[in-house]
Formats: structure tokens, C-alpha cells, sequence
């Protein structure tokens, strides 16, 4: 018999059904016996490294410094690989230093596969872990190319919280541990606050505690969300991706001389429009002025300056201009507009 509690007051009452073919996990075909779900991507990261006990960890230089928090209290070792001017992972590098048996983490940046000359790599050297990271990514343009798959969806649909990782191919081995449930709620202020902030105009009060969460966001154990699980089983992902592509279209004809991306016709699904230029930070301070909030993707690298220089530079001339589902193309239009008067 049932010894669950009786009474009280009510939960919300959400409801969905995770094996439609119209939600995100279907979209992502996640399901429960190919994928390890926790309160971060970074956390999915570090157990799978504790796990396997890997020896060696290759990252790409241009990367956020909270997944290398991923490597902290393991036996890994972590190295850095540099990039292309076009954020692809430097072949020539990788042939001549990776050995059988290490793992290499690659980032679909901006929501862009690898060019095919990595992918081409991947293929052929089959005694190298590919670990795909998602993070940027809705849906990519090809289909998977790693082993394993990171994803991120708090970064791309803006729940509260939640990391995911996928084993892509059936000889991989998901970690086993018993993930603890959330009992703090701080997590959820942030995305609730901006959710009954219909008008926008609390934009500072819910962005405070944006930061806060972020800043609090560690490795652990914790299981994401029955929240973001449900949300997730809930949203039908194919309307987000036409809008974001149509945004970018509209963004990458007007701004084609500065576009980072050489693709006008996205057939992937972008996270933003990211455009480069030298007057970086200028530009971003007089988007913020106008109230568009632009991302800068990223300032402060956690690899070797003096050894990455293409890296350090990227992070500073790189702006992502905002471009998805939530926006129109009179959106589209508005940040045009203020664009052209700023550059």
C-alpha cells in the first residue's frame, strides 16, 4: 500500500507525455536507458570522466571556464587544442598530439557542426572518445558525430536548469550513480521572475538573480528538475528552430560583410547571430544602451593566452546578436535598425 502523502496543498499540475514524437526529447532522442540527466551539463561531464577514468581530456581553447570546473576532483588530465579563425578544431594539431584512449570534447558553436575536415577525423581515428557538446546547439545541420552528446537545454529554451548526457553509440556505458533530488528552489527564481514579467519592465530584479543562480551553479549530483523534465516533454521544438532560422536570415542579408558565419541559409539552427569586428566592446555597451542585450561568447577564456592568441582574440571581437524563437521578424527589423547606426 501507497504510504505517499495525502492532502495538503495542491502541486502544479503538469502533465506530459515523453514519448510523443513532437517533444524535445523525442526531437533529441534522449530516452531513459541512453541518457544520464542532471542540474548541469557540467556535472554530466565530470561523472563521466569519473567513471571511465579518463587519463586525458583535450578541450578546445575557446571554451566557457564553468565546463572545465568539470575536471576539478577527477584523475584527468585536461590539455587544451587550438582552433581555426572560424572556431573549427585544428586538425594538423590533433593528428600529430592525440594518443589511443584520450577523450576530445568538441563544440558546436553557435549551433554549427565542425567542418567536414574534423568530422572526416572523427571518423578515422576511432581509438579517440568524441564527446559532442551540444550546449549551443537546438539542431544541428548533420547528424551525430560523437560518442557521447552534452546538452545543455537551459542555454537554448531557457528552463531553470538541467544537463544531459547521451551515450550515441550502444558500447558506451552511461555512469552509474545515484543522482540526489533538488531540494533548494533558488534555481527556478530567475526563469519564473522573467516568465510573470509579461511587460519586461523588472528586467533588473530578475536578472540579479540570473547572475546569482549562475554564480551558485556547481558540479554535483543533483538530477535536473522534475521541473525542466516535464517542460521538456512539453514543448514542441519544430516552431522555435523555423523562427530562429528565418531571424537569421533576415539579420545575416543585412549584415553579411561582418557575419562570423559564412552560411546565409542556415541549414542548422543558430543559438544567435554572431558578428566580428574589433570595435567589440563599443558596439556591445551601445546595444545595451538601446535595451538589446547582446552575448559575449566568451570574455574570459580559461586556456593560455600566450599559447591560444586566435582563441583570445575571437573572445574579444566576437558579439552574438539575439535572434531566437522568442523575436519577429519586426524584432529583426528594430535591431537592424540600431545596428546600422551604431557600426
Amino acid at each position: 500500500m501507497s504510504k505517499r502523502l495525502i492532502g495538503g496543498f495542491l502541486p502544479l499540475h503538469l502533465t506530459a507525455d515523453r514519448h510523443i514524437n513532437n517533444n524535445v526529447w523525442a526531437f533529441w532522442g534522449v530516452n531513459d536507458d541512453n541518457s544520464l540527466r542532471l542540474h548541469n551539463a557540467r556535472s554530466c561531464l565530470h561523472y563521466l570522466l569519473t567513471a571511465n577514468k579518463v587519463k586525458r581530456l583535450w578541450l578546445p581553447a575557446y571554451i566557457c571556464d564553468s565546463l572545465v570546473s568539470a575536471v576539478d576532483n577527477t584523475n584527468t588530465e585536461l590539455h587544451y587544442y587550438p582552433l581555426t579563425s572560424k572556431l573549427s578544431p585544428r586538425c594538423d594539431f590533433l593528428h600529430d598530439y592525440l594518443q589511443a584512449g584520450d577523450y576530445v570534447l568538441a563544440i558546436n558553436y553557435f549551433g554549427k557542426n565542425p567542418d567536414p575536415d574534423f568530422l572526416h577525423l572523427v571518423n578515422e581515428r576511432r581509438d579517440i572518445v568524441w564527446l559532442e557538446d551540444r550546449a549551443q546547439a537546438l539542431s544541428p545541420a548533420t547528424s551525430t558525430w560523437g560518442d557521447w552528446i552534452i546538452y545543455s537545454p537551459r542555454k537554448v529554451l531557457g528552463v531553470a536548469d538541467g544537463g544531459i548526457l547521451v551515450a550515441a553509440q550502444t558500447s558506451c556505458s552511461l555512469p552509474n550513480i545515484i543522482a540526489t533530488s533538488l531540494t533548494e528552489p533558488d534555481f527556478v527564481v530567475p526563469a519564473l521572475l522573467r516568465f510573470e514579467d509579461h511587460d519586461e519592465i523588472h528586467n533588473q530584479v530578475w536578472y540579479e538573480h540570473y547572475q546569482i543562480s549562475e554564480q551558485q551553479m556547481r558540479v554535483s549530483s543533483k538530477s535536473m528538475s522534475q521541473l525542466t523534465q516535464t517542460l521538456l516533454a512539453m514543448i514542441n521544438p519544430a516552431k522555435l528552430c523555423q523562427q530562429r532560422q528565418s531571424n537569421y536570415r533576415l539579420l545575416a542579408q543585412a549584415f553579411a560583410d561582418i557575419a562570423f558565419i559564412d552560411d546565409l541559409e542556415p541549414n542548422f539552427v543558430p543559438l544567435g547571430f554572431p558578428i566580428q569586428l574589433r570595435s567589440a566592446d563599443q558596439l556591445w555597451q551601445g546595444l545595451c544602451k538601446q535595451q538589446i542585450f547582446a552575448q559575449r561568447h566568451w570574455l574570459n577564456l580559461p586556456s593560455p593566452a600566450d599559447q591560444f592568441s586566435v582563441e583570445h582574440q575571437l573572445s574579444r571581437e566576437l558579439i552574438t546578436i539575439p535572434c531566437d524563437h522568442r523575436y519577429q521578424a519586426q524584432d529583426m527589423q528594430y535591431i537592424i535598425e540600431v545596428l546600422k547606426k551604431l557600426l
